[in-house]
């Protein structure tokens, strides 16, 4: 689990997010999280292309996989106030027009590696806000929650899948078979070498099957963006 240290953190107000997803995409390994706290998918590695289409950014790499809508982001911040055994791991935080973070960028390889691909975009102080006040013990994860019973049956069928999460800020996906699937926190969460899944309990109501293919779904019957199917 990570601390946090001394708030630092800043506004990136004249940054184009285009151009500093272009520019950390040389960093060596970094994190590419889509979604929000309640649903996060994320890929770690480095990444070998950046691929521009039309309005979007085709991430490539031996674990990256990604397209992202830079035009998205009306807000970019950079936290460099989380570290690890003394690492510290540098984020750029990316926010829509209702200013939800949909994307984050974190860099695996330490403070330097990640700012020396920001030298020269400027910066102006946030105020550093209050921690979140103490919740109590997390939730226990429920057997029968929804995105458990239907990751927990690939799991224990070693079936080769793809979770993939789309938004309005961009698409990211894994496949593979799932190693390692643990509830705790509150959350299910799938560990593996290049990918990280972290799904709030109850988030998933339930899923719309179609064949193979299965679409999470929340208490109102609307679709999250999350899709599970064999690979």
């Amino acid at each position: 689990m990570s601390e946090q240290t001394e708030h630092r953190k800043w506004e990136l107000p004249d940054a184009d997010p285009r151009a500093l997803i272009e520019a950390i995409a040389k960093a060596g390994r970094i994190m590419v999280a889509m979604g929000t706290d309640r649903l996060r998918h994320e890929r770690l590695g480095e990444i070998a292309e950046v691929i521009a289409k039309g309005d979007g950014l085709w991430i490539r790499g031996e674990l990256q996989d990604a397209v992202i809508y830079p035009a998205k982001a009306r807000t970019v911040n950079l936290d460099t106030s989380t570290s690890m055994k003394d690492k510290i791991y540098p984020r750029l935080d990316f926010r829509d027009q209702d200013d939800v973070r949909f994307l984050s960028i974190t860099g695996l390889e330490g403070e330097d590696a990640f700012l020396d691909r920001l030298e020269g975009v400027a910066r102006r102080p946030v105020t550093a806000s209050a921690p979140p006040a103490e919740t109590g013990k997390p939730a226990d994860v429920p057997e029968d929650d929804a995105a458990l019973v239907l990751l927990d049956s690939y799991h224990r069928a070693e079936t080769p899948i793809c979770i993939e999460y789309r938004c309005a800020g961009g698409m990211q996906k894994w496949s593979g078979t799932i190693e390692r699937l643990m509830a705790m926190g509150g959350y299910v969460n799938v560990i593996q070498p290049g990918f990280h899944l972290h799904l709030e309990a109850g988030l998933v109501h339930d899923w719309q099957t179609s064949g193979a293919s299965h679409q999470a779904r929340d208490k109102e019957g609307a679709p999250i963006g999350l899709t599970v199917s064999r690979a």
